[in-house]
């Protein structure tokens, strides 16, 4: 009987320290983790909102209204422009941001214009 209930007791310990030493035991790590994609996508929130602003100052940019979207760092611009010279220079606006890593030029030229 002994034997058992000394089996009993150090197999659930061994269960416990296993959760412990992986982070398990709690909501800790989950809740961390929410606070950093949350900062990160507010951290891209400002990183679209600052590209659209750019886009807003260029004539050309402004008159195509290009779409803006970010994630992790990666900026995604989309529509069409009349030119380009005028896709190029959204890119170029967009990489030049502080904190864009990276650009997705998804910016489509409107022969018709």
């Amino acid at each position: 009987m002994r034997k058992l209930v000394f089996l009993l007791l150090a197999s659930t310990l061994t269960g416990c320290s296993g959760m412990m030493m992986s982070g398990s035991s709690g909501s800790g790590g989950t809740a961390a983790t929410q606070r950093t994609t949350q900062m990160q996508s507010a951290r891209d929130a400002q990183l679209a909102e600052h590209v659209r602003q750019l886009f807003a100052r260029d004539a050309v940019l402004r008159e195509a209204g290009l779409a803006v979207s970010a994630r992790n760092g990666i900026v995604r611009i989309s529509g069409s422009v009349p030119s380009y010279g005028a896709r190029e220079q959204a890119e170029k606006l967009a990489i030049s941001t502080d904190g864009v890593s990276s650009v997705e030029n998804r910016i489509t030229v409107d022969a018709l214009n």
